[in-house]
């Protein structure tokens, strides 16, 4: 596992920390923050290499000034955790414990520690935690001067193979689009702090967060669970545009049907407020209870119930939406919101009813459930032609078929015509404020750079003035213009884009990483709050196993949220980069026997050597229409050795994505084009 920063190692007093090395995203952090208090932080990353284990641990434990123990479900039976916190009692050393979770004490820890000091940090606001934790660490341990960010250091890319950079930089690249962009990365604004030293305005002290939970089924049907979702998401759309930061639709959605008080959400989400609610139905009627509650205390802030006609759903999101932004916001900040029928884009309630159904069966992401997913979107567009979410749905949805099918000649057909339907109804549908969603959707579908661009910049003049404000439905505009500069090699211009937005890090962290500044490429990884728990392990594993760190890269393969084909991929980029050719070899044909994205088996074949072989997927790929390569772009010329940028085969193949070096220089001129809408300057100007 890859560690922060070394461990302190001199005279002075420090805190040993104790903790399960299964909770080290979670626990790193707070190890960071300890440090950026001027705290001297001793943790397990202290042992040399080659030092004798427990040897170097107890004398860790007896030179400190306090013993520090992060409670946890894993870290109270961990033996590790245990042997030192018996070590540490003989050595009367001053303990704090810190339970991150409410966790039952085994009765033997229970009888040894309970009478030690401790703070309940699952039950503590972020900043009241703080502030207790120092408070108490303070009257123990000397505070020092908060350590200085030390200058990073380029990498040296000759130091790793150009083929390896190519595993990361495009792979990962590609499984990044599809995550942030349609699979939805997590991403959710950090909490706000009250304290803010100098802001004094009554507008300062206002709760402004909020994080909306899926709403509970109370129905007999398990099948209404999509009617419980479908609410849920459209309370953060209108929500968010009445003013409020939002927690994303993914990390929302992750607490669905978990037993998790109240706090214990608002604090992982950096939320102040919680939204949640039930709804049942039975017939044509629907019943909709509404709770927002408050995180610091769990108190309930407002709660309504609305019994009424399905044909109303409508009038009672637009219910719910002003009562909370009455609640949280008053009189101060609120903004015209569209109407949730504005937002659907339909009047509708029987087309958009079952376009909800038509979503809820796609996420499930089987043939099955694709298959019946198309006919919810068909159903939808018959119901209301004007509706133009299905659209969009249902040309990925025929992509996504293709992929389980292999019949692509039948989905080229269906896409293109669904295309030029689209296009003849844009002037009606340009302005509405979900548009460029379904204008990003089918010009990803139908391989169109340029409309691909126009959607993004629609999104970004579209946006809230504050370009921090997290996009709760995971495609912001921001981080996806993010993305296009990157797969165009504008990768300067991509980290100008990834600061101002706040919530692109791991896109940052790609740019810095293809250029070679591997510090600044593990920094912006750590800034990333939480990870996705399926696609992030990838993400994580490739970066270390391509910069040398196999053996923290192999841990990674046991993160319970990674799995196939992502743990296959990270499998073979851990094999290719620790010299094990063969092992590689003998994946990547199980991965072909699996008939994964050609585009990954391409590049896979390129970084083994195999060029012939690897030309024949990466050709398949165009055929198919793979997005993967659509996102690739002059990323490719980034990493790829001279011989193969040479290749009529490559030319063919960039020509076929059109994100020629043509294109780069017009992205370059459009981005110019937004900058009195961002304010960022452009670097590629001075290249043109």
């Amino acid at each position: 596992m890859y560690k922060p920063f070394a461990a302190y190692q001199g005279d002075d007093p420090y805190i040993f920390v104790s903790y399960a090395h299964e909770d080290a995203e979670r626990v790193y952090p707070e190890l960071e923050w300890l440090r950026g208090q001027g705290f001297n932080v001793w943790y397990d990353e202290g042992i040399s290499p080659g030092a004798v284990w427990r040897e170097g641990l107890a004398r860790a434990i007896k030179d400190s000034s306090l013993f520090l123990f992060y409670v946890t479900a894993n870290s109270v039976t961990s033996p590790h955790c245990l042997r030192e916190l018996n070590f540490g009692q003989e050595e009367e050393r001053p303990f704090l414990a810190v339970h991150l979770e409410a966790t039952r004490l085994p009765d033997a820890l229970r009888l040894s520690i309970s009478d030690r000091q401790a703070i309940l940090a699952h039950e503590l606001s972020r900043a009241d935690f703080e502030e207790k934790l120092r408070q108490t660490l303070s009257s123990v341990v000397p505070v020092g001067s908060p350590p200085t960010a030390s200058r990073a250091t380029s990498w040296d890319p000759a130091r790793v193979r150009r083929h390896s950079i190519l595993g990361y930089a495009l792979i990962a690249l590609s499984i990044l689009v599809v995550g942030v962009l349609f699979l939805a990365w997590p991403r959710t604004p950090p909490p706000l702090d009250p304290q803010v030293e100098g802001d004094t305005s009554a507008e300062a002290s206002v709760v402004k967060s909020i994080a909306v939970l899926a709403f509970d089924n109370m129905s007999d049907d398990p099948q209404m669970n999509y009617l419980g979702d479908g609410i849920a998401e459209e309370l953060m759309n209108a929500l968010y545009q009445a003013g409020l930061q939002v927690a994303s639709r993914t990390d929302a959605f992750s607490f669905k049907g978990a037993n998790v008080r109240t706090r214990e959400i608002g604090d992982e989400l950096g939320v102040e407020t919680v939204l949640e609610g039930s709804v049942r139905r039975s017939g044509d009627q629907l019943r909709i209870t509404a709770q927002l509650i408050n995180v610091a205390d769990g108190f309930h802030l407002w709660s309504d119930v609305y019994e009424r006609p399905m044909g109303d759903l409508f009038d009672i999101q637009d219910a719910i939406v002003g009562d909370v932004s009455r609640e949280l916001l008053g009189t101060l900040g609120v903004s015209v919101v569209p109407s949730a029928s504005d937002l659907a884009g339909t009047r509708n309630i029987r087309a958009y009813e079952v376009f909800m159904l038509g979503r809820y069966e796609y996420g499930f992401d089987t043939p099955e459930a694709i298959e019946r997913a198309i006919g919810y979107y068909e159903e939808a567009i018959r119901l209301d032609p004007d509706f133009h979410q299905p659209y969009a749905s249902l040309a990925r949805a025929y992509s996504r078929r293709a992929v389980f099918t292999g019949e692509r000649t039948e989905a080229l057909t269906k896409i293109a015509q669904i295309r030029v339907e689209f296009e003849r109804r844009e002037e009606e549908w340009y302005g509405h404020p979900e548009w460029w969603r379904s204008l990003l959707e089918i010009s990803t579908v139908t391989w169109d750079p340029d409309g691909i661009e126009r959607a993004l910049a629609t999104g970004i003049r579209a946006k809230r003035t504050d370009p921090t404000a997290q996009d709760p439905l995971d495609v912001d505009p921001y981080d996806g213009y993010t993305l296009l500069l990157t797969q165009s090699r504008l990768y300067e211009d991509a980290i100008k884009y990834a600061d101002v937005a706040g919530g692109s890090w791991i896109m940052a962290a790609q740019s810095h990483f293809v250029r070679g500044e591997l510090n600044l490429a593990f920094d912006a990884m750590r800034r990333v709050r939480r990870f996705s728990p399926t696609v992030g392990p990838f993400i994580h594993g490739r970066l270390l196993a391509i910069a040398g760190r196999v053996d923290e890269a192999r841990e990674l393969l046991n993160a319970p949220g990674l799995t196939s084909p992502y743990r296959d991929y990270l499998r073979w980029q851990i094999a290719f980069s620790a010299g094990d050719v063969e092992g590689a070899l003998a994946i990547l044909e199980s991965l072909e026997a699996a008939d994964v994205s050609p585009t990954v088996l391409g590049l896979c074949r390129l970084q083994i050597g195999d060029i012939d072989a690897g030309f024949h997927h990466l050709e398949r790929a165009v055929e198919q229409h793979d997005e993967i390569l659509l996102y690739l772009g002059n990323a490719l010329e980034a990493v790829l050795p001279e011989h193969i940028l040479n290749d009529p085969r490559y030319l063919e193949v960039l020509e076929a994505t059109g994100f020629t070096e043509a294109w780069a220089k017009k992205l370059c001129r459009r981005a110019a084009a937004l900058t009195p809408v961002t304010g960022i300057e452009m670097s590629c100007l001075a290249d043109l």
